[in-house]
């Protein structure tokens, strides 16, 4: 044998150990992806989603997965498996879920019939999607800008996305459109069913479903009549279900979060006009952001009157350890209701909420758990402008009924406007306002204090607030009451406190009368 031929032969023979002990260098090092050879171990998935590229940077999108109708296939964010090329047995990998027919991971209603023209019923067409979709894995159900009929209801199956296209909240405002007609922009649910009935729900999202993008309206709701009952908007009866993007335009109750645990709710707007958000039976963690209810889609007198006297924009009842953030309500008769239910009652964490104009009270306790309610940074006023009727109510900003025997406490929160009080206070449970600012209340001049309690046998907390009304009373209680403390307040004018608790602490109050240190003891009654 040559010398040529024997170094041939232990060339071939160091290159079959190599390829036995040393793995092939992974492509993922480089972010690109080897050229195609022809072997399985070229090919690597990006997510759920495996193709052969030649050279090209790992994120680049194949045009196969672009929606003809102009939508992106809906991409996961990870990284699966990358093929079995190491030589020890490494795992195959994962088979990918099958395909739509156009080689997408996301539907489109049109494919199915819907018709988006503002006339045809969509229902079924929507329902068709939504359960092909479940069907092929979960995907996601894209609706492109039309104004869908919906005459009776459809439900989001399991983990499936049902998506319209605005990717920021969208508005309708009283002044566009002056001539009744129908909002024209993006996706738009037009509600037809159930007229007259609060039974039932037009959209149902099942465990893990996400509903974003849309406008909903109900056109037989003109602004120049009285609204009528429709059922909800939009159920939320799942396991870890979220509401994000929509616009709840002239709904009559518009979102219901009932059993459904660690739900989400974010970027919200529109004119609910009898309720905005329950929440109820929710053992675990749900969370409420940037969500603002405002009059933007009628300014009518009939309409809003009747809003103001009948409407609720939150309400809560069994929720353990609700989180609230950055809310808002304009013109209801109350902006935030605590019921009890046979499930039970509130606890939880509200921080930056508002409420504007409230006919009857911003915060209305009706019961909360002991641990009760932690509400901060919150902005309100109650009152009612006579453009939209009498006064049906004496206007409390902070309404504690007797039934309350949980914790509602107030931090760093701004109370203004004409309103009768600031807190009127009833119940077995402790009330406390620590480090707020009373603006203005007695506004019918009727001789109210700012914070009365009013045959309440619990406790209030008044510590660190600022009293900035003059020659008006500050804070009345009875003798029913337990406990109260009243502590490092400042008042604009000559502090007055009326009524002794059992065991009334007061001092380091500071006001402007003569006597600065008038009633700045620990006092007690008997």
């Amino acid at each position: 044998m040559s010398p040529l031929a024997v170094v041939l032969v232990l060339a071939g023979l160091l290159h079959g150990v190599c390829a036995l002990v040393v793995p092939r260098r992974d492509p993922f090092e480089f972010g690109f992806e080897s050229s195609p050879s022809g072997r399985s171990g070229d090919k690597w998935n990006f997510g759920r989603f495996a193709h052969a590229r030649r050279g090209r940077p790992l994120f680049a999108r194949p045009a196969h997965t672009r929606h003809p109708d102009g939508f992106s296939a809906h991409h996961s964010a990870g990284l699966a498996g990358y093929g079995n090329n190491d030589a020890f047995g490494a795992p195959a990998p994962p088979t990918p879920p099958p395909q739509t027919p156009n080689g997408t991971y996301a539907l489109n209603v049109w494919q199915f019939g819907a018709k988006g023209d503002g006339k045809t019923d969509d229902t079924a067409a929507f329902q068709k999607a939504l359960d092909e979709a479940y069907r092929l894995g979960s995907l996601l159900v894209m609706a492109p800008p039309g104004q869908y009929v919906i005459r009776s209801n459809i439900t989001i199956p399991k983990a499936c996305t049902l998506q319209g296209t605005y990717f920021s909240v969208p508005a309708h405002n009283s002044g566009q459109d002056k001539t009744g007609g129908l909002p024209n922009e993006g996706s738009i649910i037009l509600g037809y069913g159930g007229r007259g009935t609060e039974a039932g729900c037009m959209i149902t999202l099942s465990e893990l479903a996400v509903f974003r993008a849309f406008t909903i309206y109900y056109p037989d709701n003109v602004r120049d009549q009285m609204p009528h009952p429709y059922p909800w908007s939009i159920c939320m009866s799942g396991i870890n279900t979220a509401v994000t993007d929509v616009e709840c335009l002239n709904s009559w109750n518009a979102i219901k979060a009932v059993q459904a645990h660690r739900h989400y709710i974010a970027r919200v707007q529109g004119q609910p006009v009898n309720t905005g958000i329950f929440v109820d039976q929710t053992y675990d963690i749900g969370r409420i952001e940037d969500v603002h209810f405002n009059p933007w889609y009628c300014h009518n007198e009939t309409y809003v009157a009747w809003q103001m006297l009948h409407g609720q924009a939150f309400v809560f009842a069994r929720t353990d350890w609700e989180y609230v953030f950055n809310t808002f309500a304009f013109a209801y008769a109350v902006g935030y209701r605590f019921i009890e239910s046979q499930a039970g009652a509130c606890n939880g964490n509200f921080l930056g909420i508002g409420a504007d104009m409230m006919a009857n009270a911003s915060v209305h306790v009706d019961m909360v758990k002991g641990h009760g309610l932690e509400i901060t940074n919150g902005e309100f006023t109650s009152f009612i402008k006579p453009l939209y009727g009498k006064q049906v109510a004496e206007p409390t900003q902070v309404l504690v009924m007797g039934s309350n025997t949980g914790a509602v406490r107030l931090s760093n929160s701004a109370f203004w406007g004409p309103s009768d009080r600031i807190a009127k206070i009833s119940g077995s449970g402790t009330a406390g306002f620590m480090g707020c600012t009373f603006i203005d209340w007695d506004g019918g001049k009727q001789n109210y204090s700012a914070i009365e309690v009013d045959g309440g046998t619990g406790n209030l907390l008044v510590e660190g607030c600022d009293f900035k009304k003059e020659k008006a009373k500050h804070i009345s209680m009875g003798h029913t009451l337990a406990r109260a403390i009243i502590m490092g307040n400042t008042f604009e004018d000559k502090m007055i406190i009326e009524g002794l608790a059992h065991n009334t602490q007061v001092g380091f109050n500071a006001d402007t009368s003569s006597h600065p240190h008038r009633r700045d003891s620990s006092t007690s009654s008997t």
